[in-house]
């Protein structure tokens, strides 16, 4: 059985134990902003009940998506949803965060977003498409 594993990422060079990726803007556009203004799609535009785990195998980007969620590239192609169980103050503006695995695999309700050394579960992960992802970004920089 593989044990838990943390991969760090962040906008710096890669560390030897984890995978990196950067921001995705260098400005904020959260600056100023609500929780209300952020516009996460409804649970029509991705899967409803969402993914019991994800396979990780190496990691291309993320991005804050309000306080409480992130979009995990997996690859340039194919970015998922993650929400966490409780709201982070700071994750807009926090360049690296962590994500505990098992393997290879990501698991909801176990594995966890670290930030600023601080464990945030994961409460649900969803496959949701590059164009989802797009207006989430698009909606990100208008607020």
């Amino acid at each position: 059985m593989f044990g838990k594993a943390l991969l760090v990422l962040g906008s710096s060079a890669a560390l030897g134990f984890g995978q990196l990726a950067s921001a995705a803007d260098a400005t904020n556009p959260w600056q100023g902003a609500t929780e209300e203004q952020v516009d996460i799609p409804p649970p029509a535009d991705y899967n409803d009940a969402g993914l019991d785990h994800i396979t990780v195998f190496h990691i291309d980007s993320w991005r804050a998506v309000g306080r409480d969620a992130i979009i995990l590239w997996t690859t340039p192609f194919q970015p998922y949803l993650l929400k966490l169980d409780r709201p982070v103050l700071d994750l807009p503006f926090v360049e690296h965060v962590g994500v505990t695995s098992t393997g290879h695999e990501l698991y909801a309700r176990f594995d966890s977003v670290i930030v600023r050394g601080l464990p945030y579960r994961i409460a649900s992960i969803h496959a949701i498409s590059r164009e989802a992802a797009r207006t989430l970004r698009s909606a990100d920089e208008v607020g």
